[in-house]
């Protein structure tokens, strides 16, 4: 077989174009659990990896924990049954490699904590800080409703002319009522 025919198989990236083309591919996460009884939206870490585990390995991207220092402090607060919750608290660093030129990483650190009664706090804080060290290195963007997401939303201001639409009279009774709400 000629060689000539064969076609070339792409450079692999380095590790700047490889986190990019991650961006690319990934760039929004649904807030997919409610906290506490009719608590705020979050977004989990199981999700933020469903969403990025792929593209990760598919760009020849690892993103390895390790822990730098933690320590245990008692919150003052127990369960019905007496148990005491503990705060733990963690830095961990996080070591994005190429895998296809180890030499070639990057590190930071995210500092992290959980509550726990048992001996789930370890986990959970670093679940927490993988979490976010991979939605802060790809600038996803999380939201509770696909629709309210603002690249969706033509965003309306005065300087697109709505303003100017507006008779003299009724902009002063607008601006009277913003006044008293921004009093308020």
């Amino acid at each position: 077989m000629n060689t000539e025919d064969q076609p070339e198989s792409p450079a692999p990236l380095n590790l700047w174009q490889g986190i990019n083309a991650i961006r690319r591919a990934v760039h929004y996460v649904k807030k997919d659990k409610r906290v506490g009884e009719g608590g705020y939206l979050a977004v989990t870490h199981d999700a933020v990896t469903a969403l990025t585990r792929e593209s990760f390995i598919k760009e020849g991207v690892l993103i390895v924990p390790s822990l730098q220092s933690s320590g245990v402090v008692l919150t003052g607060t127990t369960t019905a049954k007496g148990i005491p919750f503990i705060r733990y608290e963690a830095r961990f660093r996080f070591r994005i490699s190429n895998i296809d030129d180890p030499a070639e990483w990057i590190e930071f650190d995210i500092e992290s904590h959980a509550i726990d009664q048992g001996d789930k706090a370890p986990g959970k804080a670093l679940s927490y800080a993988k979490k976010y060290a991979v939605l802060k290195l790809l600038d996803i963007e999380s939201g509770e409703e696909e629709e309210d997401r603002e690249i969706q939303r033509p965003s309306i201001t005065p300087s697109a002319g709505a303003k100017e639409r507006v008779s003299p009279e009724r902009l002063e009774v607008c601006e009277n009522v913003a006044s008293k709400v921004l009093d308020l």
